[in-house]
């Protein structure tokens, strides 16, 4: 079990700062490293109640703290630098983007710095959102649309990974894997297929309608169409 304990300014560190302490094997209390960030020090607390050696992660939460971007907090970068790129790229979902980063986003990681994001923090903003009980679609979309700001922060050196892969970048980790999503059929009338026929080039028509009264998959009927 580990715990954290705030430890109070000093001169040479004005800011309150946080320790993680635990119990190892044998029952004595070590350390686990003291964090300029509760969020940082969370993290290693959180590692070390799943059974992670501390060799393996003492510091890693304030290893790029030397770096000034991995000091960047997210909120700047994502208004100054990533939104005015991403708008001007996308005006045509510029809209409902800016709403959705506004709504959630800023709210929950504006304050942030890069170094202090991890799986499990994301992780706890996916459960509140559940909690909330928001549709599996919207928040798949909110972890999205986190999921591309952070791989172009990646990209632009602001962090050495995605902390939402795992670190082997085989997929997603755990804590922020997309929510399954109830699968959804939509069936037409033989009116609105007729409509929809009228309404298509003509090239195309009797190659829709086909598939439509048959019940062919798409990748055949197109293959078909081609061969």
């Amino acid at each position: 079990m580990a715990w954290i304990m705030p430890v109070p300014p000093s001169r040479r560190h004005p800011r309150e700062r946080f320790q993680v302490v635990y119990r190892d094997n044998s029952g004595h209390q070590r350390s686990g490293g003291i964090y300029t960030t509760r969020q940082a020090a969370e993290g290693v607390r959180r590692r070390l109640d799943r059974g992670e050696r501390i060799e393996s992660i003492r510091g890693l939460p304030e290893a790029p703290v030397t770096d000034h971007k991995g000091r960047t907090l997210f909120g700047d970068y994502v208004t100054n630098t990533w939104w005015p790129r991403w708008r001007d790229g996308h005006p045509h979902s510029a809209y409902l983007y800016g709403k959705r980063i506004e709504k959630r986003i800023l709210p929950a990681f504006g304050n942030l710095r890069f170094v202090d994001l991890d799986a499990d923090v994301i992780g706890d903003w996916k459960a509140k959102m559940l909690a909330e009980q928001l549709a599996p679609h919207t928040v798949n979309a909110y972890l999205s649309l986190l999921a591309t700001i952070l791989n172009a922060a990646v990209d632009s050196d602001y962090l050495p990974r995605s902390p939402m892969r795992r670190k082997s970048q085989a997929g997603r980790a755990e804590a922020v894997k997309k929510e399954k999503e109830p699968r959804r059929e939509v069936w037409v009338t033989r009116g609105q297929l007729d409509r929809l026929a009228a309404a298509i080039n003509p090239r195309y028509r009797a190659l829709v309608l086909a598939a439509a009264l048959t019940g062919l998959r798409w990748g055949r009927a197109d293959g078909a169409a081609v061969g």
